[in-house]
């Protein structure tokens, strides 16, 4: 079920599903994530920069900049947060999932993180996701933390294939994935 698909007694807007969703957060917690969330959209990138263009119009740079600041860093707005949005918003049935490893900067800090999402037509949508303490590849064990935290949420009956590339080839992965139910992975090559 998509926001557009909701009943007209469940809520159709940004603010009033996550306010519905996320009763316990603050008020102005809940207008930062929806303003961050709809700029996010409309800017199709991660950047602070850009994304500062697309919040309200009636703000200063100086002020938009602190906005996009708060919302990241407020420690209400956990991982668990987001799955309690997102996961009812999933289409039914089966889903095709991909596991990647992205290298970021926040500030001056080089951030590699292992991200695991769900591929909605085209747009993977990250839903769980670990900051690898190294640069380079991740671990067997790390990338098992991050299945079995999505498994809590979504059951293997849900995975209808998991895609990754060829730095997560080993035995022990497969077998691990074999152990948990999910019973279909595909290997890409990222060469060129």
């Amino acid at each position: 079920m998509t926001i557009h698909d909701a009943a007209p007694e469940q809520p159709t807007s940004l603010p009033d599903l996550l306010k519905a969703r996320l009763p316990f957060l603050r008020r102005d917690t809940l207008k930062r994530v929806s303003d961050v969330v709809e700029a996010l959209i409309q800017a199709q990138s991660t950047c602070h920069r850009r994304l500062g263009t697309f919040l309200p119009s009636d703000m200063s740079p100086e002020a938009r900049k602190k906005r996009l600041q708060r919302c990241f860093q407020d420690q209400q707005l956990s991982g668990e947060v987001f799955l309690n949005v997102l996961l009812p918003l999933l289409p039914p049935g089966k889903l095709v999932f991909a596991m990647d490893r992205t290298n970021w900067e926040h500030g001056t800090q080089p951030l590699n993180l292992l991200v695991l999402g769900v591929d909605l037509q085209g747009f993977t949508l990250p839903l769980v996701w670990e900051a690898i303490p190294h640069s380079g590849s991740s671990n067997t064990s790390t990338r098992e933390r991050l299945v079995a935290r999505l498994l809590k949420r979504l059951p293997a009956r849900r995975w209808k294939v998991l895609v990754a590339d060829r730095e997560f080839l080993s035995q022990h992965w497969f077998e691990f994935l074999r152990r948990r139910r999910i019973k279909r992975w595909y290997v890409i090559s990222d060469a060129g």
